[in-house]
């Protein structure tokens, strides 16, 4: 998938920094380490370890692609960073998906594809979304969660992706698979019979 606008709340807001290049990897999962144990701290009203101290050695790089902030609506463009302040704020303040909504139907988004453990994020949306004429609620498009056993929600994923009119590379959908053609027939019989036979007692 290549997004052209990357929206999260949460821990997945330090995903979708580290896909709209914001963060590298490392600096990523040493965010969300930092993130969950400083609300943890705040959850059982201790006085949590200081966000200096976490965000310390961690590099904010300029966006590649448009970022919304899951906590504040806010759209960083190509370009922009974020500051330490940005990410205090992610911690202490709580995600509003209205706000979201309204900022990703200001800039024409039309279709939603929720990467995660749950699809909740995007019905929230769909909730939150404007209604108006100029506004059509968006496509959301759910199952592509790392907890699938099969492939099955990646298919109904692509197969709804394909529904709504959005380009598909089908040849990526099984990259890395070896396949090969055989024949068969295209049709129903070919008049033979093949009957199972009952093993003697």
């Amino acid at each position: 998938m290549r997004p052209g606008i990357v929206f999260g709340q949460g821990a997945g807001e330090i995903a979708a920094a580290q896909a709209a290049g914001m963060l590298s990897l490392e600096d990523g999962l040493r965010l969300a380490a930092a993130r969950g144990r400083l609300t943890g701290a705040m959850a059982q009203a201790d006085s949590p370890a200081s966000l200096e101290d976490a965000l310390a050695g961690i590099t904010m790089s300029p966006a590649a692609l448009t970022f919304v902030s899951g906590t504040t609506g806010h759209a960083s463009r190509p370009g922009d960073a974020l500051t330490g302040d940005d990410w205090k704020q992610q911690v202490v303040e709580p995600a509003d998906p209205g706000t979201g909504a309204t900022t990703l139907a200001d800039l024409e988004v039309d279709a939603i594809v929720e990467i995660g453990p749950d699809a909740t994020l995007g019905p929230a949306m769909l909730s939150g979304w404007p209604q108006t004429a100029e506004r059509a609620a968006p496509v959301v498009i759910t199952g592509l969660h790392p907890s699938a056993v099969d492939d099955a929600g990646i298919a109904a994923a692509v197969a709804k992706a394909w529904e709504a009119g959005l380009p598909v590379r089908f040849e990526g959908l099984f990259a890395g698979e070896a396949r090969r053609r055989i024949s068969v027939p295209g049709y129903p019989f070919q008049r033979r019979s093949f009957w199972m036979r009952s093993p003697k007692r």
